[in-house]
């Protein structure tokens, strides 16, 4: 298909004709149904360039990338996988550490960083499925969601409107393309590694943490078995496991257990939830989970796995955490950026930085700062919104199950011993 674009400085190519008015319906389909990834086998095959990337990008009007546009290299070289490293830097996964108070964009830019991604290096995108947010929601249309077949799930629209009661949802088939369930983390991480490239996938934790407990025994990366105790099974004198903490079960089910080792982005909003701050070694021996995360991350580059974390504040995440990650997003919250000669203003895990003044704290939302110790890019992300954006939020309960699926092994275990 023919295209007329011109270049600008910030990495976009802004489309100049009415191919930022193209749709599927000519073809006879409906978002999300004609492409690669989402049109049935029994159809014709999708051409080559009609991608999920490419719709998501003629429907929400976002240009093709330009790497070439960046005088510096550190925003394609975290956006662009490759190993070995040709076009880039950096050859394996990559990270980023994003800071940024509400309302100055992190979710938006997020959608927008998992299209590129899907769209430059075919690869999957895991978008964190949080019971009380739904920020993906734009992307529906691609959406595949993944739900714990050992969980009850109430899903409902809650509105900003106090007039406007809340409505429930009987088919989430009927809000996303596809709605896939899991029987456990390893079955979720084998069942992604089929899925095909190039898909966005909403990824929501099991609160039963069936294999959770396995995964842990069967790793050499932990000292002893990890706990993950169910609401419904723990006991009158017993806390149940954080929902979140299955998290730590599902990065190491990837690193470590995945048949398939194919490009996997994992953007995870609100890492606070995660890896707070100050961290005990409590009865869920969340030190420890802690101490596994940080030792994933440090082998997720070469497996392939980038890890993507949003956050309000660099204090809001542990310190372990933060100097992890070599590349942060400063987003424009009217706060000043990291400075050179500003010391407490460097990030922790950084010995310096290459920006010199301030040059965030009057950006718009919109724009945003990439940077690691020697270098940074100031770059663009374009609006993202559903067709009824401002609706409501998709809130998902995730409960007890009808039946009750056996508790792993390891688990069992677990239990007789502190018994």
């Amino acid at each position: 298909m023919s295209k007329s674009e011109t270049q600008t400085t910030d990495g976009e190519t802004k489309t100049t004709n009415s191919n930022a008015e193209w749709t599927p319906e000519r073809w006879g389909y409906s978002w999300g149904e004609g492409t690669q990834q989402g049109r049935p086998d029994v159809d014709e095959p999708a051409p080559e360039w009609w991608t999920d990337a490419y719709e998501m990008r003629m429907r929400f009007g976002i240009p093709q990338f330009d790497p070439d546009a960046f005088e510096y290299g550190v925003y394609p070289d975290v956006l662009i996988h490759e190993k070995p490293a040709d076009q880039t830097s950096s050859a394996g996964g990559t990270d980023w550490l994003k800071v940024g108070e509400r309302g100055c964009g992190k979710s938006t830019d997020n959608l927008h960083w998992s299209l590129r991604l899907m769209d430059e290096n075919d690869e999957k995108v895991i978008w964190r499925g949080s019971p009380n947010r739904s920020e993906w929601t734009p992307f529906a249309d691609w959406t595949t969601m993944w739900l714990p077949s050992h969980a009850s799930v109430d899903a409902r629209w809650v509105f900003e409107d106090d007039g406007r009661d809340p409505e429930h949802v009987a088919d989430l088939s009927e809000i996303v393309r596809t709605v896939r369930y899991y029987d456990d983390v390893r079955d979720l991480i084998d069942q992604l590694g089929d899925h095909p490239e190039g898909t966005f996938n909403v990824v929501y934790p099991d609160p039963s943490f069936s294999g959770c407990t396995e995964l842990t025994r069967a790793s050499s990366r932990v000292s002893g078995t990890l706990p993950f105790v169910p609401e419904w099974t723990a006991g009158a004198d017993e806390n149940p496991t954080p929902l979140t903490h299955w998290w730590f079960a599902f990065m190491l089910g990837r690193i470590e257990f995945a048949h398939s080792h194919g490009w996997w982005s994992w953007m995870f909003d609100e890492a606070a939830d995660l890896v707070p701050p100050s961290v005990e070694q409590d009865e869920h021996r969340t030190h420890s989970k802690l101490m596994l995360y940080r030792n994933l991350m440090q082998d997720s580059r070469r497996e392939k796995f980038s890890v993507y974390n949003s956050i309000h504040r660099e204090s809001q995440i542990n310190w372990r955490v933060r100097e992890e990650h070599m590349w942060r997003v400063d987003m424009p919250d009217g706060t000043p950026n990291p400075r050179r000669n500003s010391k407490r203003s460097i990030p922790h895990g950084f010995s310096t930085v290459q920006m010199i003044g301030d040059i965030m704290s009057d950006r718009n939302v919109g724009e945003a700062l990439m940077f690691n110790e020697r270098n940074f890019s100031l770059y663009q992300w374009s609006d993202i919104k559903a067709t009824d954006d401002g609706e409501g939020v998709l809130k998902l309960g995730l409960g007890e199950p009808t039946s009750k699926p056996d508790i792993d092994e390891a688990q069992r275990e677990l239990n007789e011993v502190s018994e």
